[in-house]
């Protein structure tokens, strides 16, 4: 499903976990807004492609061909690891959750090494 690495287009950044990483790095959301051939074509956007890396994993939920949970590591400019731990759920979807039965595969760990990302500028969102 998340075919393309390295989006040039809206459309190609629909199916991109680069791009979406690289979206809530340069503007902190991810929405339609951000998925114009404009925005993804950003320069500061495009760098972020490159560094982002993906890992699966052979462990999945009894009955389904989903992972049970997913994490997202990142690597600061200064060498800090930030850990999500496991994510089971988007944060919007808590209270409507699905459960997907259906064949697919799961991509647990999203890695952004070098990112200048910062623990003091994660915006709270309640």
């Amino acid at each position: 499903m998340l075919r393309n690495s390295r989006p040039q287009t809206g459309l190609e950044a629909k199916f991109s976990m680069q791009f979406a990483i690289a979206a809530a790095l340069c503007a902190r959301n991810v929405g339609l807004r951000e998925l114009t051939d404009e925005f993804v074509r950003r320069p500061e956007v495009q760098a972020i492609f490159p560094r982002v890396s993906l890992e699966g994993t052979a462990i999945t939920m009894e009955g389904s061909n989903f992972a049970p949970a997913d994490a997202v590591e990142i690597t600061t400019v200064t060498g800090e690891t930030l850990k999500s731990g496991p994510v089971e759920y988007a944060k919007e979807a808590t209270s409507n959750r699905c459960h997907a039965t259906s064949s697919g595969s799961s991509l647990p760990i999203v890695s952004v090494p070098n990112s200048r990302m910062r623990k003091s500028r994660t915006p709270s969102r309640t």
